[in-house]
């Protein structure tokens, strides 16, 4: 297996946007080495066609209600992608995020992770597994000062919580805050459905 000691690059830059239903077969994809990556934690391993379970994904591509994904293209390269649920209630879930191995280490989970939560200001909350080193690393990145609930409080999850305020008055965002307020940098928001917004040097 390689293990890269230098960050990894996209070719030119990247477009994050609400995804669509054509752009089921890339979700598809990328969401099976998502499912792979954390079956290395869970010990979760895929069914007779080679495939990890995917009702959350078909919940997103059907737009139920509450459910939404994001997807990030660098060119004709689909690299990273998010899954949102529980929109209608008051505290939301970041249920997935990937990114593709050669595309880590850029800034871009950050960046999609900011541009998925920060379309819906309020409570938030994100789970991984007490083995995962990478969530471990990532999460405090993400939202400076977040509260953790270790695994065990609520299931054998660790549960990150962190709170999206509304925007600022003249439509930008507003950054993502830990629940003491601490603010990071937030990404611009996008405008509208499928709206796409285009991230330089991540």
């Amino acid at each position: 297996m390689c293990h890269p000691s230098a960050p990894g690059a996209t070719p030119g830059p990247v477009h994050l946007r609400r995804a669509t239903p054509d752009d089921e077969r890339p979700l598809r994809q990328l969401w099976n080495l998502f499912r792979h990556d954390v079956s290395l934690c869970n010990g979760a391993l895929p069914d007779a066609d080679g495939l990890f379970r995917h009702e959350r994904l078909d919940a997103a591509l059907a737009g139920e209600p509450g459910w939404e994904a994001h997807l990030a293209v660098a060119g004709v390269h689909p690299v990273a992608f998010a899954v949102n649920r529980a929109l209608e209630r008051p505290e939301h879930v970041l249920t997935a995020l990937f990114v593709v191995a050669a595309a880590r280490r850029t800034g871009l989970g950050v960046t999609l992770a900011r541009h998925a939560v920060g379309r819906h200001p309020g409570r938030w909350a994100v789970a991984f597994a007490p083995g995962n080193a990478a969530a471990a690393a990532f999460w405090p990145r993400f939202a400076a000062g977040w509260v953790l609930d270790p695994a065990g409080a609520h299931g054998p999850d660790h549960w990150v919580r962190f709170t999206v305020p509304p925007a600022a008055p003249g439509g930008r965002g507003g950054a993502v805050t830990d629940q003491a307020r601490s603010t990071v940098t937030q990404a611009p928001p996008t405008r509208g459905r499928g709206a796409w917004v285009t991230v330089r040097g991540v």
